[in-house]
């Protein structure tokens, strides 16, 4: 027998990365064993993916474990199966996997586990395995399901909140398990849309809507807060920066700026006539982005209109530092190195996609959502398309409104039909 025929090669896709790559080169050695799949269960970040790959009775298989782009340890269950009947069962010892790099690895049925990072044969590369959907649908049903997801906000995966419309007389959610499980509220019974949540500690979330509404609180008890704008004004967009410093943009040109509980809220003095639904910031350096391409910029008192080259309707901003900053809109990205100019960054994006909200973390990767269930990763110089599973039966609507990163290993996107999705 050749080299090149004496193993067979999988790619087996555990979650998506960039170019680089991060992930484990596997090769399981049947040890004269006579089957014709295995069942291989990769451990890591809290969660499991499942895979059944064929085999050749007696010839090793050699397989690329693809991982996110972050160092992480992946554990690694494989059975043999000859049709339906079990054969033998292996677990590996964990294996550290640093991040951009292909670690190999190898098991034995004949060993009894363990691992053995020596080289591996991987000459033949044969793809047996297919992507699956990358985030899990964790509630809610699509359209026409009812009511929509407006936004998210976690202080860990442990303690996530989804802001919805009032429907069915439930306008909040809460997960305790990375969105395993969501439990449904209407916030201090209040029948009103809520289109936003923030937050500084598990102990202090904020609650944005309709009807200038702001509850604060956590779990299941709020407090109504009373801002000094009018009583129709829609309250769109939150950021909390720190304790005492959190921005809240809205209808009729509106930004608030608050601290602590009870201590008030003060309405900023902006430039324009606009709708504002998204704000963002770290402390010295606030934007705020709404309708017909405007873009507001604040060092933490006075707002200045800065040049978008857009008259698109934006309704996101997001960044991971001062000098990393994007925004998106109907049909337009845009990013900014520098926190004053703004440059077009829609590589890669699909056509005729209006993207409506934006999430990530400082050592993470920027993530957008939108129309037609889309989810995008940036990548080095691109936008890559990831896969959710969600049926799309309007690309035009089927929305996505919110993103919310708490840490590296999860994410959590909402939308229309109240459907809530997870990506470890």
């Amino acid at each position: 027998m050749t080299r090149a025929a004496s193993a067979i090669a999988v790619t087996l896709l555990l979650a998506a990365c960039t170019r680089s790559g991060t992930g484990v080169e596997l090769t399981v050695d049947a040890a004269g064993l006579t089957l014709d799949s295995l069942v291989i269960v990769a451990s890591y970040d809290g969660t499991a993916v499942t895979r059944t790959v064929a085999t050749a009775p007696g010839v090793p298989l050699t397989l690329v474990a693809r991982l996110p782009d972050r160092a992480t340890t992946v554990t690694f269950d494989v059975t043999a199966f000859a049709g339906s009947t079990p054969l033998a069962h292996v677990t590996s010892d964990p294996i550290a996997v640093p991040a951009h790099q292909i670690v190999p690895a190898s098991v034995s049925f004949g060993s009894g586990g363990g691992v053995d990072a020596g080289d591996v044969d991987a000459d033949v590369t044969l793809d047996l395995a297919t992507v699956g959907a990358q985030w899990t649908l964790e509630r809610g049903t699509p359209p026409p399901g009812p009511g929509a997801i407006r936004g998210i906000w976690a202080s860990s995966g442990t303690d996530a909140y989804a802001a919805s419309t009032n429907t069915g007389n439930v306008n909040l959610f809460h997960s305790t398990d990375h969105g395993v499980h969501w439990t449904s509220q209407q916030a201090a019974g209040m029948p009103v849309d809520l289109n936003g949540v923030g937050g500084t500690t598990a102990s202090d979330v904020i609650l944005i809507g309709d009807g200038a509404t702001i509850l604060r609180g956590a779990n299941i008890t709020w407090t109504k807060e009373t801002p000094p704008v009018p009583s129709n004004t829609r309250l769109l967009g939150i950021w909390a920066i720190a304790p005492g410093n959190i921005y809240i943009a809205g209808s009729g040109n509106v930004i608030l700026h608050g601290g602590a509980a009870g201590s008030g809220w003060i309405v900023q003095t902006t430039v324009g006539v606009t709708e504002l639904r998204s704000v963002w910031g770290v402390a010295g350096n606030i934007w705020a982005v709404g309708s017909a391409g405007t873009i507001l910029h604040s060092t933490g008192t006075s707002w200045a209109l800065q040049t978008s080259g857009t008259g698109a309707e934006l309704r996101a901003v997001f960044g991971t530092s001062a000098t990393d900053v994007w925004v998106v809109g109907d049909g337009v990205v845009l990013h900014s190195t520098n926190g004053t100019t703004w440059a077009p960054a829609a590589e890669g994006v699909p056509a005729g996609v209006s993207l409506r909200a934006l999430g990530g973390r400082p050592a993470g990767p920027v993530w957008a959502a939108g129309t037609g269930f889309t989810i995008l990763r940036r990548d080095v110089s691109t936008w890559v398309v990831e896969t959710t599973g969600l049926p799309v039966d309007d690309p035009a609507a089927d929305r996505l409104n919110a993103l919310y990163a708490p840490s590296l290993a999860d994410v959590f996107a909402g939308g229309d039909g109240q459907i809530l999705l997870h990506r470890p």
